[in-house]
């Protein structure tokens, strides 16, 4: 009897020692997952590659992402145009898992980002916790080996754009062996790094420049994550970003090596086709004017009642928007705005004038002023980026003062891409300055301009009219 219940008690502690150690396994394997992939895919980049983690998590709520709420968007067949032709300028390494496209961006497969090998802030504070802060801060130093692609034992070797940020990130892509890894970002990643992120016509191009590389791989809305390589606190313009594309992830709240199933480095906003103002058109730019208005919900469009206009002028006014201009003052500013905005409502009596500082409103807000104007005015300044969204037979009248020359092309470009009119008053009285802060502007001069682009797109209509009815 003592014989058997010796056995048994061996035979216990045997089993309970057994179950500790498959335990202690189990957890290491949750510490070192393994990654099988299939090659077979890797050869068809349009594919997805279908990624095994042995007890890996991916959920991604621990990184900050949140459902997105948006209007599906389907993209149009765009095979047969020029700008996508221009993309076989492309250059493969390692089997495609590495591909630069025209020197503008790339596509990666299998990268995994190494915090340890970055150093930055993390971002996304409170202008007034960060104000007089330098803005190299709040940039990413990244160290080879920041970004490991998985599949790749070569160096990649490939040249973006001439001063581009992305031959950094080039310069810090590391190859060999896989390191460990515990979030996995699954489906397609677009990194951007932003520079003038609460400027709104520099920030309209990385959001085409986003939309773009979206619209090259055909990925859809809340089918992508959006990764902020940079350390930028929060800005005006921030939660556009997820109206438009969904997900966003800052990279500083990576902290430990993370996994991305499909990354693409976007292009440099400097270098966006909206930037290169003597080029005939810019791809896609209707389109892309459909699909930021239909991302905030705006699908109404306005018709144009030439007996009742609706005049928005835009006011450029102090605010504080980025740490390094504490003050907030701006220049470019109107001096005799009631007296400007009184002379054109006298003028066009019976029509709806108003002025707006619109930079107060969220972008729905001023998406739904925008597409309800006909003639929008305004100094030139990140406001009339709007020309964009503004209805087709819509035209702008835009005033510089004499210490900002008519050479800077922006807005009268994206006027002319749109084929809007676009009338332009040019300060040439100094006296009218006022500490190179605020124009005193010509009022007569200014509203007689008005009084022409009122001339101009209505009889435009009335030509359009009569040509729709020939035709019938």
């Amino acid at each position: 009897m003592k014989r058997y219940i010796r056995f048994s008690v061996l035979l216990y502690c045997t089993l309970l020692l057994n179950t500790v150690l498959w335990w202690f396994r189990t957890q290491e394997e949750n510490t070192s997952q393994t990654l099988t992939l299939d090659i077979n895919k890797l050869k068809n980049p349009a594919s997805t590659l279908r990624v095994t983690v042995a007890n890996s998590r991916t959920d991604t709520k621990s990184l900050g992402h949140k459902p997105f709420r948006g209007i599906q968007w389907h993209w149009k067949n765009s095979l047969k145009d020029t700008y996508m032709l221009k993309l076989n300028n492309s250059e493969e390494i390692c089997g495609k898992t590495f591909i630069g496209y025209n020197k503008d961006f790339a596509k990666l497969e299998n990268v995994v980002i190494d915090p340890s090998k970055g150093k930055g802030r993390r971002g996304g504070e409170n202008i007034s916790e960060v104000l007089n802060q330098k803005e190299r801060d709040e940039y990413f130093v990244l160290e080879p080996g920041y970004f490991q692609v998985v599949q790749c034992k070569k160096h990649v070797n490939f040249n973006f754009t001439s001063r581009s940020h992305l031959n950094s990130w080039h310069d810090a892509v590391g190859t060999g062996a896989m390191p460990r890894y515990g979030e996995v970002i699954p489906g397609w990643t677009i990194a951007v790094m932003r520079y003038e992120y609460v400027n709104l016509y520099h920030t309209m191009t990385d959001f085409y420049n986003t939309f773009l590389v979206a619209k090259v791989f055909n990925i859809t809305q809340g089918h992508m994550t959006i990764l902020w390589i940079d350390g930028h606190p929060w800005g005006g313009l921030d939660t556009t970003w997820e109206t438009l594309f969904g997900k966003v992830l800052r990279v500083g709240d990576i902290k430990k090596p993370c996994l991305f199933e499909h990354m693409i480095w976007g292009i440099m906003g400097y270098h966006s086709p909206l930037t290169r103002h003597a080029a005939y058109s810019a791809p896609y730019l209707e389109e892309f004017r459909k699909y930021f208005l239909i991302s905030h919900g705006i699908t109404k469009t306005r018709s144009l009642n030439c007996r009742r206009l609706k005049i928005t002028v835009i006011w450029r006014r102090d605010y504080l928007a980025h740490p390094r201009k504490p003050s907030g003052l701006v220049t470019r500013k109107i001096k005799n705005e009631d007296e400007f905005l009184e002379k054109i409502k006298s003028t066009f009596v019976g029509h709806d004038v108003r002025g707006v500082q619109i930079d107060l409103y969220n972008m729905t807000e001023q998406l739904e002023m925008i597409v309800d104007t006909d003639i929008l005015v305004g100094m030139h300044g990140a406001g009339l980026t709007h020309v964009l969204f503004l209805p087709k037979h819509a035209g702008v009248v835009e005033l510089c003062p004499s210490y900002w020359s008519s050479a800077n092309k922006h807005f009268v470009t994206f006027a002319r891409w749109r084929k809007i009119p676009h009338l332009l008053w040019n300060n040439k009285d100094r006296k009218r300055e006022i500490m190179r802060h605020s124009t005193i502007v010509d009022v007569d001069a200014v509203t007689n301009l008005i009084v022409k682009m009122n001339a101009t797109i209505c009889s435009e209509s009335l030509k359009q009219t009569h040509k729709r009815h020939n035709i019938a």
